[in-house]
């Protein structure tokens, strides 16, 4: 099954490279950690992204998903929102289990007015035990950030993020936690 999502996944971001208008590919790191992820439109409003994080002491997080997103309010500073459902696979070193989930959630992110190119972002993708499967009882990650568009279609950011999962008889892994530096551009 990992060999499977991982190639799925590598699949994905190979698709991206050939995708729809509206692209969006994003880097981040620590000295822990690493995420590849891109993004595109599909149709109207509807979006699919993909991803993979890898912890090199804690394990690994891949998902592939699809949102809707669009503007949440009609005023100065507008805020984007998506909303939306990930498939996720995570593998922890930690205590050497797996499993999947289908995580549910979104994203907001808004540029400030007066200085339009600092933008603030936060995500949350959730999943009770209902939708985990494997040895997994629930997912969750949860982050939020502070960047600056050095080009119009090109920022840098800094993020905290957490991804963890829980597993039957044991308490939550921690996959992932902590300040990363990342570089977003579209195109």
């Amino acid at each position: 099954m990992q060999t499977r999502f991982k190639g799925l996944l590598a699949a994905g971001l190979l698709a991206f490279a050939a995708a729809a208008p509206a692209a969006e590919l994003d880097l981040n790191f620590s000295n822990e950690a690493a995420r590849l992820s891109g993004s595109w439109g599909l149709t109207g409003n509807l979006e699919a992204d993909v991803g993979w994080l890898h912890n090199k002491d804690r394990g690994d997080a891949g998902h592939v998903g699809i949102r809707l997103v669009g503007l949440a309010t009609g005023g100065q500073p507008p805020i984007r929102a998506g909303l939306g459902g990930r498939i996720v696979y995570f593998d922890s070193d930690v205590r050497n289990r797996s499993g999947s989930a289908l995580a549910l959630g979104g994203d907001v992110r808004v540029n400030l007015p007066e200085a339009d190119r600092i933008q603030f972002g936060a995500y949350l993708w959730f999943s009770p035990e209902v939708l985990s499967f494997g040895s997994a009882t629930r997912y969750r990650e949860i982050g939020a950030y502070v960047g600056y568009e050095v080009l119009r279609d090109a920022s840098v950011y800094l993020g905290l993020r957490q991804v963890n999962a829980n597993f039957k008889r044991t308490s939550d892994t921690n996959i992932d936690s902590g300040l990363h530096l990342g570089l977003r551009i579209r195109f």
